[in-house]
């Protein structure tokens, strides 16, 4: 069974639903300063021709402080809310940001636990 996750207007989704191929899953605390500059780095990644639907970033914490950390950094990728942590205990994420790097079938093809450079990201989705 597939964890709870909704967007900002909180209409849920499916996290399946939405990954297609390989995907950058970006797990961050609204609080969280690295965070806030991992959000422009995929910004500048999609600015220079990243498919944004490649990138998720999952948010927990309450609704406000969720929509007060898109409205100060404006990503430009999907941000869904895990509003009651289910994503951050099921992987023991405790700190962030953290990353997964997903294929189209869900499976988990790399972890990274900080902030990835931005050649790396570039080499994962052929940049």
């Amino acid at each position: 069974k597939e964890l709870p996750l909704c967007y900002l207007d909180e209409t849920p989704v499916k996290l399946s639903s939405i990954i297609t191929e390989r995907t950058l899953i970006m797990f961050a605390h609204p609080s969280c300063g690295a965070c806030a500059g991992e959000v422009q780095s995929l910004n500048a990644l999609v600015d220079n021709g990243l498919d944004p639907s490649r990138v998720i970033i999952i948010i927990d914490g309450e609704m406000y402080d969720v929509a007060q950390f898109v409205s100060d950094h404006t990503p430009n990728v999907a941000v869904l809310h895990d509003s009651h942590s289910h994503y951050f205990s099921q992987y023991k994420i405790t700190d962030t940001p953290f990353n997964l790097f997903v294929d189209s079938g869900m499976v988990i093809r790399g972890i990274l636990a900080s902030a990835p450079r931005v050649s790396r990201l570039e080499d994962w989705f052929g940049m």
